[in-house]
């Protein structure tokens, strides 16, 4: 009978401190599609919107200042087919483009209803790493290293809200996977991923980290007051363009980090764009380095931020630390809000 007791206590103290373990390293559900898209999604943050020059909500939209150099003109024009000039109405907003979700286990998509996308398993460098040890028993903090998943999400076309085609320069028209970084091997490789961007170089000094602590403050302050492509601003520095967050922080902070190296990534490799100016107003210009002042970002998992969205580099102090929820782990899910220019014709 005393080992009967002894046995059930012994089970109780497992599930107790084997639970959120089990929760971390299974794949979630982010749960976007039902309840939370009406409810959790900030559906005002596509404001502030520019028509033919006017500002709607300049002082009350939910994703803060106008990039600066965005389209400010009565009318538009575009090239036809044969050249001729054709005159439109210019419209501007911020429109949800893109998910990018952040994972520990590989393959794991928290956006596709907790799906597995293949079977594979964790790299050896690969996974949240805030509950391995070093062998003195002290706890690894300063680095991470997480996987990342982007799949369009043009929520306006998905439901027929706008349609038109000079607003949706990707045409995506629906839910769809664009990149993952699980095959990629420059995404767990500081060194190859540093030897083909050798720029990288020039902004991992200590000089050019001193310019990302300046930015810190500048950013939370104004989004639109510095634009550095190497500084994530209070996340710390972009180059090597890999999984890695090295530095001390909340998960919070290294998937912040970790999704904005995404970006820059597909910036440096071209597949992502200059969405603002009146030069980008009829067809998107590339863009080789990260545009930060064109994007605004809202976590949908595991707290959604359903009335506001934030700044790449905006402290996490202001927006970010109390969305913590340890059955997540570091699985985060973020909206992308871009902010387009285009000429409607």
């Amino acid at each position: 009978m005393r080992w009967v007791g002894m046995r059930k206590i012994i089970i109780f103290c497992a599930m107790i401190f084997l639970s959120p373990l089990s929760k971390a390293e299974s794949c979630p559900d982010a749960g976007i599609f039902g309840s939370k898209l009406l409810k959790a999604f900030c559906w005002d943050c596509l404001f502030p919107m520019r028509i033919n020059g006017q500002t709607l909500r300049a002082d009350s939209g939910a994703s803060g200042p106008i990039p600066d150099g965005a389209m400010n003109q009565l009318i538009c024009s575009c090239p036809d087919a044969a050249g001729v000039p054709e005159f439109g109405q210019p419209l501007s907003a911020w429109f949800p483009r893109f998910i990018t979700e952040t994972i520990q286990k590989p393959y794991c998509s928290p956006s596709l209803a907790g799906t597995t996308l293949a079977n594979g398993t964790r790299v050896a460098v690969g996974g949240d790493v805030s509950s391995r040890k070093l062998k003195a028993g002290q706890m690894v903090s300063d680095a991470a290293f997480l996987h990342f998943h982007t799949l369009s999400f043009p929520i306006l076309e998905m439901l027929e809200l706008v349609m038109e085609s000079s607003c949706n320069p990707d045409k995506f028209v629906d839910m769809e996977l664009q990149y993952i970084s699980e095959p990629d091997p420059l995404w767990n490789d500081n060194l190859l991923s540093a030897m083909l961007t050798p720029e990288s170089v020039l902004f991992t000094n200590p000089a050019a980290m001193a310019v990302c602590s300046y930015e810190c403050n500048a950013v939370t302050a104004d989004p639109n007051s510095l634009d550095y492509h190497w500084c994530a601003g209070c996340w710390g520095g972009v180059y090597p363009f890999t999984g890695h967050a090295n530095h001390n922080g909340s998960r919070v902070k290294h998937s912040s980090l970790v999704m904005t190296k995404a970006l820059a990534a597909l910036h440096r490799r071209l597949l992502a764009f200059n969405t603002v100016g009146p030069d980008a107003a009829c067809e998107t210009k590339i863009a080789p380095s990260l545009i930060k002042k064109q994007y605004r970002f809202g976590m949908m998992y595991p707290s959604p931020e359903a009335k506001s969205v934030h700044a790449i580099g905006e402290s996490t102090l202001v927006w970010g630390e109390s969305r913590q929820k340890a059955a997540a782990g570091s699985n985060h899910v973020y909206i992308g809000f871009r902010y387009q220019d285009c000429c409607v014709r």
